[in-house]
């Protein structure tokens, strides 16, 4: 796990936190504006039930922010959010394909 952080934007780096093996995070100042970076990597579909629910409940807690802040998670959630927009139009883009699964469901729901 990790997260590459250009050599002119290191300086504006204020915080890097390994929150656990799938899931870090750095706070960086761009701008007026301090940007949560998290970079993940959520269980396979094919894992426990208990070990992906535990993974989506440690994102929601630490990804909860202020308005003023930016988030922007990245990395493989194991998910697909397929093709149907409906009620998630505002978080969801017009060129999407496939059928939505239930990780694709917690990615959009966390969106």
């Amino acid at each position: 796990m990790g997260i590459l952080v250009r050599e002119d934007l290191v300086e504006d780096v204020i915080q890097v936190e390994r929150i656990n093996s799938q899931i870090m995070k750095i706070k960086i100042v761009m701008g007026k504006k301090v940007q949560n970076i998290f970079s993940v990597y959520a269980p396979q579909v094919d894992r426990p039930e208990a070990e992906r629910e535990a993974f989506w409940a440690m994102l929601d807690g630490v990804t909860t922010v202020g308005e003023s802040v930016v988030l922007l998670v990245a990395g493989n959630l194991n998910g697909h959010i397929g093709e149907d927009r409906r009620g998630f139009e505002e978080v969801m883009g017009a060129h999407e394909f496939g059928v939505r699964n239930q990780e694709g469901e917690r990615i959009l729901e966390l969106c």
